[in-house]
């Protein structure tokens, strides 16, 4: 019996000891994201109007208000239906923002929040921030979508944060499909009605290519399907290609013709690169969002890329060196040799 409870007593100065992280995951935080575009969910627009998109953080747990170590979230806007209104930015207290576009397409607004020096008090419910969009589509209906929604209350070891909606805009219920041919022929938009398939249109050609299918996203990673698929907004398809196939206005060297050509366009750029003085700025983004490498004149400043995104971590900085010690300063700090820059996360 003395055995016994001289190892329960060590066991519990033991858990005693561990530092709060080690536990399992606390799920007495819990938090939604709701979007709202002119104070509702969906509203009713026309060309020329402008509306307000809010994103407000909700805490649903019954607990009292806790403090916050970080928060992030992006809004995709499409900027072929609407026009961003950079002025009409307001985001609450400690809330960066930033808005750019997209590789893939359209538009984001990020909104960031990161505490360095411990948490800070947040309410159970707030606006983050807000911004207004001004409509130049000529029809259909848009969605403001909210993503990469994360919430941290643990010093960036905890994340108990949902998505609770998306907002509409809505011109007319016609939707407005285009396609991107990627360098094929051109091929016409089409006006659908909201719930309905889209018709399949001719495909188009490309010389040297050989077209696969119709994709929802540029990456190609997810097919649209013409018998099951309907549309709920307006919305962009891009055609997928395969090299090879019948040759078109240059006999069968048409494919040779543009690999010459592209050849001789990036040797034009590396010999712009090089007379320019333009140094390379490389972002390693360990295991987050990948970003394309830069070019920077000698002695110039660096624009903030795109913030990266990384399942379960949330991004602290871009920095100098690999162990992650100096920060790079986007105001002050210029590039002198090509570089490198590492995304540190918490």
């Amino acid at each position: 019996m003395k055995k016994w409870m001289t190892t329960l007593l060590s066991l519990c100065l033991l858990l005693t000891l561990l530092p709060s992280h080690a536990w399992a995951v606390d799920d007495s935080r819990s938090y939604d994201f709701r979007l709202t575009v002119n104070g509702a969910q969906e509203t009713s627009a026309s060309t020329g109007d402008t509306v307000t998109v809010s994103l407000s953080l909700v805490q649903t747990d019954a607990g009292a208000p806790g403090e916050m170590y970080a928060m992030q979230a992006e809004l995709e806007y499409d900027d072929t239906f609407f026009e961003f209104v950079e002025s009409s930015v307001m985001t609450a207290s400690g809330i960066s923002w930033q808005e750019m576009g997209r590789r893939t397409g359209g538009r984001v607004v990020y909104l960031n929040f990161l505490s360095l020096s411990g948490g800070q008090e947040w309410p159970a419910e707030a606006v983050i921030g807000s911004f207004q969009l001004k409509v130049i589509g000529e029809g259909g209906i848009s969605v403001v979508h909210p993503v990469n929604c994360h919430v941290s209350t643990k010093d960036g070891q905890d994340s108990f944060a949902s998505v609770d909606n998306e907002a509409r805009v809505i011109i007319d219920t016609d939707c407005i499909v285009r396609f991107i041919s990627n360098g094929g022929s051109e091929v016409p938009d089409q006006r659908v009605p909201y719930g309905e398939k889209v018709t399949r249109p001719e495909d188009p050609t490309r010389d040297g290519y050989t077209f696969e299918a119709w994709y929802k996203n540029l990456d190609r990673t997810e097919q649209w399907d013409f018998e099951n698929d309907t549309v709920a907004s307006n919305m962009t398809l891009y055609a997928g290609w395969t090299i090879g196939g019948p040759a078109q206005g240059h006999g069968g060297d048409g494919l040779l013709w543009w690999l010459l050509g592209a050849l001789a366009l990036a040797g034009l750029v590396v010999v712009l690169v090089l007379l320019l003085g333009k140094k390379r700025v490389s972002f390693d983004s360990r295991g987050g969002t990948e970003l394309e490498d830069i070019s920077v004149r000698k002695g110039e400043k660096i624009t903030p890329p795109m913030t990266p995104v990384k399942a379960g971590a949330m991004f602290a900085g871009w920095y100098k060196d690999e162990n992650c010690t100096a920060p790079w300063n986007f105001d002050e700090d210029v590039v002198e040799k090509n570089i490198t820059l590492y995304a540190h996360w918490r």
